[in-house]
């Protein structure tokens, strides 16, 4: 009979787990999202409820309700620490952070992941967000150490790699050292054309002669760049530069 039960109490969840995913497929987030709450409301203690929390975050997010969402994601880590689920909710409200040039909000979350699970796939691509954290948090020092041994450890990931490079070179003009910004990008865009990141060594390049009145050769540079790199997603930026 106990046995009948729990069965008949599994399926249960899996058929309201289903509506919800059903519901998602319409479009409706909301609903969707109401139906996943009603889920963590009636089964509580279901072994799908990180999962189920995770996402509510995300519809949550898409709709637009960024605080719900953030509560949803902090829930998820703080009631399942050390699991798969956990470390998501990790990486998605740091991703979140990250976008809304939150750094100091995203920088911890990405060390928190990257120290709770040393060798989950995402760890590397976490260990590069957090050094762009130190870049855009202005702890330059700190990031060209972790940059370099970046670098040293993982010679195969050029995108990452041209990612801080790029970053290196932006602060760099922060810092008014052009001389350093000219030769990093200069570097970025010859060695790592071949990566998403090749673009920003020529528009890096670009601004900071732009930023130093080196006019024409900042217009050569900038031309350039939509011959080389066309339907570029980035070239939206580029033309921007090209109208100053």
């Amino acid at each position: 009979a106990l046995s009948s039960m729990n069965d008949a109490s599994a399926e249960t969840r899996s058929d309201d787990l289903t509506r919800a995913r059903l519901l998602e497929t319409t479009g409706e987030y909301a609903q969707t999202v109401q139906a996943y709450l009603r889920f963590l409301a009636q089964h509580p203690e279901a072994p799908e409820v990180a999962s189920a929390l995770l996402e509510a975050a995300r519809l949550t997010l898409r709709a637009g309700a960024e605080h719900l969402a953030v509560g949803y994601y902090e829930e998820c880590a703080r009631r399942f620490p050390n699991t798969a689920h956990s470390l998501e909710a990790k990486f998605r409200l740091a991703d979140f952070y990250f976008d809304k040039e939150a750094f100091e909000q995203a920088q911890p979350l990405y060390l928190e992941a990257m120290n709770e699970q040393p060798n989950a796939p995402r760890t590397k691509e976490a260990l590069k967000q957090w050094i762009l954290c130190l870049y855009k948090t202005k702890n330059f020092a700190r990031a060209e150490i972790e940059a370099k041994k970046f670098e040293e450890l993982n010679k195969n990931e050029r995108a990452s790699i041209a990612e801080l490079q790029y970053a290196a070179g932006e602060s760099a003009v922060a810092a008014k050292d052009f001389v350093s910004a000219e030769r990093i990008f200069r570097k970025l865009g010859k060695d790592y054309r071949d990566t998403p990141s090749g673009i920003l060594g020529d528009y890096g390049l670009g601004k900071a002669l732009l930023i130093q009145t080196k006019t024409e050769e900042a217009l050569e540079t900038l031309t350039d760049i939509p011959k080389r790199y066309p339907k570029h997603p980035f070239l939206h930026t580029v033309y921007l530069g090209l109208g100053d």
